[in-house]
């Protein structure tokens, strides 16, 4: 039995390769959902190497980040 769902409309994937320099400002993330007593818990996990950059200083590609938040009035989201 699945707890959390994935909710695919909030699943972020970028397509576009990491470039070669400047800012990167998105990566892909999976985010996931359940509503538990009125009040909808996400799950989000994401990779800090995707924003790597080359040149500069590089996330371990085996760390990721995983946060989880919740609101019973929809403030939260992934």
């Amino acid at each position: 039995m699945s707890l959390i769902r994935p909710q695919s409309q909030h699943i972020r994937v970028d397509p576009n390769p990491v470039p070669s320099g400047g800012l990167v400002v998105s990566s892909a993330a999976g985010c996931f959902h359940k509503e538990i007593n009125d009040t909808t818990a996400y799950l989000s996990v994401s990779f800090p190497s995707d924003l790597n950059v080359a040149g500069e200083i590089q996330e371990p590609g085996n760390e990721y980040r995983i946060e989880v938040t919740g609101s019973h009035d929809g403030d939260a989201w992934c």
